[in-house]
């Protein structure tokens, strides 16, 4: 039994009767509630007329999600309420677009408390480290700058009320992750304390912020597009080479600094895979940059990172991912029915930059490109050295936000 999104029960069975009548060009046996939802979520009449099983897997998908984990009813019942006004969603606020269906670890609350106060380092951090501004702020915490009392260094602290963390396992996760993955287009983890009911992470601070900062500032041209990707593809074929998914790559992921560096960041939402597990099929990250597989709750690998890329590459490009402004549930129908999203003035881009794009949007898993095969494509020759292509371009972006 699950529960829907008004609250009534139903079986596996009542999906089983749900179908479309083609001569009245309706759905039957959905609850009243999945037809307000279909009705509120702009999937028009002719769409749905044109693939009513993509619109029934769609919802299938959704009850499974449900079923597994009903938080996903609460964030489709808020993105309802926004449903009114199909301009309501901010650019800048993307985690109005964030589904997370994850199976919860079996450590108790105690243990992971106990392995996270293991896992810092003894003393009092306030002694070692002198706090400044906030750099930035998000439910599971904040993140100020800090400079180290014994030398100029500065550094990134990111500070964790354990009391408010609903998902402390993936602190775990995190941190690990960085602990054993060192490389250059990485952010390095330092250090961690506990202070108080607090978990301070020491991270690498790059000065100038993330990529989202600079695309939704200035358009790249081809040969900053190609270093970025550059850069990302490294970190990207280092990780899957060592059994990781980052499962969440896009711009807010993508750290910048001011000398041209590019690292990626934000391992709360990685998968380790191994020899018995080399496929996960949970829902999660964040839904425009979500690839085919992913919504469609199928088995996944590294290759969903590639989408992300992809759609990372449209965000150099226009400055914001597609379907930003959609109604998510119609997201989620695009993503799954369309055989990759639409690029603005594509006929404008090069050859090499329309061909990396679609091998990296490429619906079908196995002609989908790898980081390595990546690595080799005729777009990513065009890289300059970052401090050459990428410093002059994330300088202006900072100085436009300081004003």
């Amino acid at each position: 039994m699950a529960e829907n999104t008004e609250g009534e029960d139903f079986t596996d069975a009542d999906i089983s009767k749900m179908g479309f009548d083609k001569e009245k060009g309706e759905f039957f046996g959905l609850p009243e509630s999945w037809l307000q939802l279909l009705k509120s979520s702009n999937i028009s009449k002719e769409e749905q007329m044109e693939d009513p099983e993509g619109v029934l897997n769609m919802f299938k998908n959704y009850f499974a999600a449900v079923k597994q984990r009903p938080s996903l009813t609460q964030f489709m019942l808020f993105a309802t309420d926004e449903a009114a006004d199909p301009n309501a969603v901010d650019s800048t606020d993307g985690d109005k677009h964030l589904i997370r269906r994850e199976p919860k670890t079996n450590l108790t609350d105690r243990e992971i408390n106990e392995t996270l106060r293991k896992m810092a380092s003894p003393g009092d951090a306030n002694d070692k480290y002198e706090i400044k501004e906030v750099l930035g702020a998000g439910a599971s915490g904040t993140v100020r700058l800090a400079k180290l009392k014994t030398s100029s260094q500065l550094v990134a602290i990111k500070m964790m009320d354990l009391n408010r963390q609903p998902r402390k396992d993936l602190i775990i996760q995190e941190i690990e992750i960085m602990k054993q993955n060192r490389h250059v287009n990485i952010v390095n983890f330092l250090d961690c304390y506990c202070v108080k009911n607090e978990l301070w992470v020491v991270m690498e601070y790059l000065d100038g912020g993330n990529l989202a900062d600079v695309v939704t500032r200035f358009v790249l041209d081809e040969r900053q597009i190609a270093t970025v990707c550059h850069e990302c593809l490294g970190a990207l074929a280092f990780l899957h080479s060592r059994g990781i998914i980052h499962r969440d790559i896009k711009s807010d992921n993508i750290l910048v600094a001011l000398n041209g560096a590019v690292k990626l960041t934000d391992f709360g939402f990685c998968a380790q895979l191994n020899r018995e597990k080399n496929a996960r099929n949970t829902m999660i990250g964040t839904l425009c940059w979500m690839a085919p597989e992913v919504v469609a709750s199928q088995k996944y690998s590294y290759k969903i990172d590639i989408w992300s890329l992809g759609i990372t590459v449209i965000e150099m490009l226009e400055g914001r991912p597609p379907y930003l402004n959609e109604f998510p549930l119609r997201v989620i129908y695009l993503i799954k029915t369309k055989a990759r999203p639409p690029i603005h003035d594509e006929h404008k881009l090069s050859p090499e930059l329309r061909d990396f794009l679609h091998k990296c949007l490429e619906a079908k898993v196995e002609q989908r490109a790898s980081a390595r095969q990546l690595l080799d494509h005729p777009l990513i020759r065009k890289a300059l050295p970052p401090a050459k292509s990428l410093s002059p371009v994330i300088q202006a972006a900072h100085d436009a936000r300081k004003k």
